[in-house]
């Protein structure tokens, strides 16, 4: 191990790393000669951001990203960027977003968003709010519901109704499917759905699958892209919905 490093301090004295590609980091110029034989040098990280870097540990690869971008794991692949957590968890961005992206310490709320402070006190920006920058008084929406996926493509700006229709199955249902419940009262199967503050029976019946679908056609005529079905949650088989 000492031999091997005698090598590469050896060679490092005589070699210029200018132009050379370490991980994430390329070398843009020497920054100063050390009395040993040494050298620092300025390197240029993909994030944008450059940085001063002792030559050995670019060599050995002890160091091959900035400092900011150190905090985050960041895979990069043809489209996309991955980011992964000192905790372990996870999102994926565009890799034309990353410059953007990469000035921040990313950290999960409860909720599973991705928030990072703006260096003001008590001040926090969302990711995907960060990448959209929506208008004041609006939302965005992710698509899939995939909190970590923040690729373009999976977001959307949209209102806050429409962000709320948008969302899975909620914690208290008992049937297994959105919109959809027991009415004792009937016995049978009852589905509903609440259209711009008014609460809709969509009809009864015998089982809960046919009331799931009569939700999701309902939903479709309503909301549109918006809709978040039975069908889209993978609760329903293929195959197709019933009239209404």
């Amino acid at each position: 191990m000492k031999n091997r490093r005698k090598e590469t301090r050896k060679v490092l004295k005589t070699r210029n790393l200018k132009g050379r590609k370490f991980g994430n980091l390329v070398v843009l110029q020497k920054h100063k000669q050390s009395r040993n034989g040494g050298a620092s040098w300025i390197c240029k990280c993909v994030c944008g951001r450059e940085t001063i870097v002792n030559g050995y540990d670019l060599v050995s690869g002890k160091k091959t990203t900035c400092s900011a971008c150190n905090y985050g794991k960041y895979c990069f692949f043809p489209e996309y960027v991955e980011c992964k957590l000192p905790t372990g968890m996870r999102f994926v961005i565009d890799r034309t977003d990353y410059p953007l992206v990469s000035h921040y310490k990313w950290v999960a709320n409860r909720a599973g968003y991705f928030l990072a402070s703006t260096g003001q006190r008590d001040e926090h920006i969302f990711l995907h709010r960060l990448i959209m920058n929506p208008p004041a008084g609006l939302y965005v929406d992710h698509i899939d519901g995939d909190k970590s996926n923040c690729r373009r493509s999976n977001l959307r700006i949209c209102t806050k109704t429409e962000n709320n229709r948008n969302v899975g199955l909620t914690s208290n249902n008992q049937s297994g499917y959105k919109g959809v419940h027991w009415a004792a009262d009937r016995g049978k199967w009852r589905a509903e759905i609440t259209v711009d503050r008014d609460h809709i029976r969509i009809g009864s019946f015998d089982s809960a699958e046919e009331a799931a679908r009569a939700y999701d056609e309902y939903a479709l005529f309503c909301f549109g892209e918006y809709a978040k079905t039975n069908k889209m949650l993978g609760l329903l088989p293929d195959k197709e919905l019933i009239a209404v």
